[in-house]
């Protein structure tokens, strides 16, 4: 008897991901600028995302690719994930 996989909501996973992902994004930019935490980290991403910087401007930039970044990324995943289960449900 062949496995049942669950499969995931390839729109619903894809926003989910790409909200939080530009929350985390948008939090960094501010703690690295207000009490330097996470500054690696908005080097980082500094050099994916155009315009990210240490900055209230810069986290909202940084956000705007985060989620854009994010949602594409997760959508590919989520939408791979059930193409697989399908093959695998055989």
């Amino acid at each position: 008897m062949a496995k049942k996989y669950a499969r995931l909501e390839v729109m619903s996973f894809a926003i989910t991901a790409a909200i939080i992902w530009s929350i985390i994004v948008f939090a960094m930019a501010i703690l690295s600028e207000t009490v330097e935490y996470g500054l690696h980290f908005v080097q980082l991403f500094s050099t994916l995302y155009v315009g990210y910087h240490s900055s209230l401007l810069g986290g909202i930039v940084g956000a705007i690719w985060g989620l854009v970044d994010a949602f594409i990324t997760c959508f590919a995943f989520a939408w791979l994930y059930n193409l697989l289960c399908e093959h695998f449900d055989r």
